[in-house]
């Protein structure tokens, strides 16, 4: 079977369920979008690797990446095999020594790994090809802030303060007064009217 390779474009909360986020995969060399429905802490735990945030104390994820750095394994890709409705399939494939290890993993916390090590994720093509998704990057996690309007700002911060993400709710708040700053080579005097 052919694969394709992916990156995660975005994750975002899903609007109508609650501690249900959604993934968007998109074609490394296209433009297919491939969502994925994974838990809070696996969507968090994505965006910390994706966003570079610095932790005070390693998550599991990186326990599992450590685990497999002392048995001298690296992981080569992840490989998304099987859909089935809701529910995807994938394989940790990792290269030790000469031997090839195929550890099966739901594939939130095998992309949270991948992410990290910047191994490449493959999908089946039947599995990519089936399923067709508009671009939602404007909503999504990932997107930049610079992207997003104030309101939307707002009530990110507000939501991440309402889950206790602190760090992610001072993104927003340190976005937000970066705009309502005024221009560095701003003229202190009165505005002249145009």
């Amino acid at each position: 079977m052919a694969k394709v390779q992916v990156r995660v474009k975005a994750v975002s909360e899903a609007t109508n369920q609650p501690d249900v986020y959604m993934m968007l995969l998109q074609e490394v060399e296209g433009k297919r979008l491939l969502p994925v429905l994974i838990g809070k802490a696996e969507a968090q735990s994505i965006i910390v690797a994706m966003e570079h945030i610095g932790m005070t104390r390693p998550l599991p994820h990186d326990l599992i990446i450590t685990l497999a750095a002392e048995c001298r394994a690296k992981l080569s890709y992840v490989h998304i095999y099987r859909k089935d409705f809701q529910l995807f399939y994938s394989y940790l494939v990792f290269n030790q020594d000469e031997r090839r290890i195929v550890i099966d993993a739901r594939t939130s916390d095998a992309i949270a790994i991948a992410v990290r090590t910047s191994a490449p994720i493959y999908v089946e093509e039947e599995i990519i090809g089936a399923v067709t998704f508009l671009d939602m990057t404007k909503r999504g996690k990932s997107a930049p802030l610079d992207t997003l309007s104030d309101d939307e700002l707002q009530r990110r911060m507000t939501k991440a303060a309402e889950r206790e993400d602190y760090e992610l709710a001072s993104k927003y708040r340190d976005e937000l007064r970066r705009r309502a700053a005024p221009p560095e080579n701003a003229d202190s005097g009165e505005c002249a009217e145009k």
